[in-house]
């Protein structure tokens, strides 16, 4: 897998691009919250079509060659969108970035269910960490630009650089060839419900909700803590890179804890924190309690997505593919639309109201993990006893 962990660092910059530099590109063109919040929703919106596309593109492509014709894409788009005369021209391109990036962050996910198997929760934390870590370079560049007064361009063109020996990496290696995965399709969908239909439909919900949550805060953060608390420009970046860094810690410690913890009790722990801690980070007066909060909310959040698709590999192996694109599909789809919403709360009601309605999508989360509960451990079990099956079931792997 380490081949990997660089470009998943530049996916990582990619997919808080919009967030972290979306106030620099309203202030520069002057423009409104609403116009602004075009542009995450055109980038999940292309997210949303190359991950439902990838199955069809695994049976094309083996997976190194995939994913280096998805690193051209990624890098020529993000150059043409710095490079976009208009604000069109740039959701037009964006749009194509997010459909790249849309295949280099699932694939990778795909390879490590099939290579791990029982064992992926606790590899897909890893993974994912790295992805966590490109959420805290990127506002570094973004407040770096944004305090120096640099043109918007440069959050667009500095990660297409960085992609080009991030790439490297994959280039050189010699990769597995994956057993044929069968590609999404009507008929496959309903094999995988088929199969199990509660725990599909409740992984497939849980995180179009997680990812709507995560896409909110993070889109509209930066704009809430200079608007609301008054934080100098740049500065609020640092938050966010701030809370990227939790979340990267925070998958990194589930990745270890999963060795002796069934990762459903993790889950559900760190989803119920979560819940409490997106309601009240935007309720204190104070700048620095809404700061720590916020940071919190990185580190109690972090293992939700990949404890999520970590159960793919409950399915059959050769649906996991399958049922992984229509995860992260939901999740892409819960990016178009939710912070789109909660940017017409924060412009037409309330911004403290707009971020702590986040809270709604994380119930909505919690609820799901309940329900898929009878499908990924034993019920008759307590935390205490499942606490060495766990650990045994890792050390067998």
């Amino acid at each position: 897998m380490r081949p990997f962990y660089p470009l998943m660092v530049v996916c990582g910059i990619v997919q808080i691009l919009a967030p972290s530099s979306i106030s620099i590109i309203m202030r520069q063109l002057e423009i409104s919250e609403t116009l602004g919040g075009l542009l995450q929703m055109v980038y999940f919106s292309g997210l949303l079509l190359g991950t439902l596309l990838l199955t069809r593109l695994m049976q094309r492509l083996c997976v190194k060659r995939l994913m280096l014709a998805q690193v051209f894409l990624l890098i020529s788009s993000l150059l043409l969108s710095a490079a976009a005369p208009r604000y069109l021209f740039l959701l037009v391109f964006f749009f194509i970035s997010g459909f790249a990036n849309g295949t280099l962050l699932t694939l990778p996910a795909i390879y490590a269910t099939s290579l791990y198997g029982p064992d992926s929760p606790r590899m897909q934390n890893i993974l994912y960490g790295f992805l966590s870590l490109g959420f805290v370079i990127g506002p570094v560049f973004a407040g770096l630009i944004a305090r120096m007064e640099w043109s918007w361009r440069w959050c667009l063109a500095i990660p297409a650089l960085l992609a080009i020996p991030a790439a490297l990496p994959l280039a050189l290696a010699g990769l597995k060839r994956l057993p044929r995965q069968k590609r999404l399709s009507v008929a496959v969908i309903r094999e995988v419900l088929s199969f199990n239909r509660s725990l599909f439909l409740g992984l497939v919900l849980a995180f179009l909700l997680y990812a709507a949550a995560q896409a909110s805060v993070t889109t509209w953060l930066v704009s809430f803590l200079e608007i609301e608390r008054g934080m100098i420009s740049g500065t609020a970046h640092l938050v966010l890179m701030g809370i990227a860094a939790s979340l990267t810690a925070g998958r990194w410690a589930c990745s270890y804890l999963s060795r002796l913890i069934d990762p459903f009790d993790i889950l559900v722990a760190v989803s119920l924190a979560s819940g409490v801690l997106v309601f009240l980070a935007p309720l204190p007066d104070s700048r620095a309690a809404s700061i720590i909060l916020y940071m919190l909310l990185g580190l109690a959040y972090a293992g939700i997505n990949p404890f999520l698709i970590g159960y793919a590999a409950r399915f059959p192996a050769g649906e996991s593919s399958a049922v992984i694109t229509a995860i992260v599909s939901a999740g892409s789809l819960g990016g178009v639309f939710f912070p789109y919403l909660v940017g017409l709360l924060n412009e037409h009601i309330n911004p403290i109201i707009g971020m702590s309605s986040v809270s709604v999508f994380i119930i909505g989360v919690i609820l799901c993990v309940h329900w898929i509960k009878p499908h990924v451990i034993d019920t008759s079990t307590t935390v205490r006893e499942r606490m060495p099956r766990g650990k045994e079931a890792v050390q067998h792997a």
